[in-house]
């Protein structure tokens, strides 16, 4: 077994941004600083020891499988990869190509559709603006599935479990989860929604806004 000797830096196989956006990184960390190649969507070699910065605005041109190994060892299945999705739309506006739509708020990671406007929730959140919390290791448009083992006994839930849902959200751990392995823990706390992490599994409850 193999282990990867480059892996996205932010610990997410998808990034997604909007078009219009600016400053976007496709950012890895890797073991040694020997020559690593670049490829995007497995093609287009290039040489170069650096992150990817995409020093315009970002386009739907940008989207794809962006790819990074070591010279001499692509086949060792050691290299990192990490898809981007560019939405269609700036920031905040759904519809294309016109874009006229205003997309509702999404929270916790929530991302705007391009084509309803409506929110795509990270895994363990739903409603219509992201901010009801499913409870302990389920997930689901009504959270009406869970994360289960055999017989239907609850395991280790949604530990190290990866969801990939439709564009363009990508594909995420488990809220309460985060890391490539979607096995580190993590506490999260913002204005609407306060979800913590106890014996590995996701707790969310709503809390008032302060």
């Amino acid at each position: 077994m193999f282990t990867a000797y480059v892996v996205p830096v932010n610990g997410q196989f998808t990034q997604t941004v909007s078009a219009g956006d600016t400053g976007v990184v496709i950012d890895m960390d890797w073991a040694d600083m020997s020559q690593y190649n670049w490829r995007i969507n497995g093609s287009g070699v290039f040489y170069r020891s650096e992150d990817i910065i995409i020093d315009r605005e970002a386009a739907t041109g940008d989207n794809g499988l962006y790819e990074c190994h070591n010279v001499s060892q692509r086949n060792e299945a050691r290299h990192g990869l990490n898809r981007l999705i560019v939405r269609a739309c700036s920031s905040g506006r759904w519809g294309p190509p016109g874009c006229t739509g205003i997309c509702d708020n999404c929270y916790n990671g929530g991302v705007c559709d391009d084509d309803t406007g409506r929110c795509v929730c990270t895994p363990g959140f739903m409603g219509q603006n992201c901010l009801t919390g499913c409870g302990p290791d389920k997930f689901g448009y009504s959270c009406e599935f869970e994360c289960t083992v055999g017989n239907g006994a609850t395991d280790d839930g949604c530990l190290g479990r990866l969801f990939c849902l439709i564009d363009p959200f990508g594909c995420r751990c488990n809220s309460g989860f985060k890391d490539l392995s979607c096995s580190v823990g993590e506490y999260f706390v913002n204005a609407f929604l306060f979800l913590e992490v106890i014996f590995n599994h996701s707790r969310g409850c709503k809390c008032e806004p302060w």
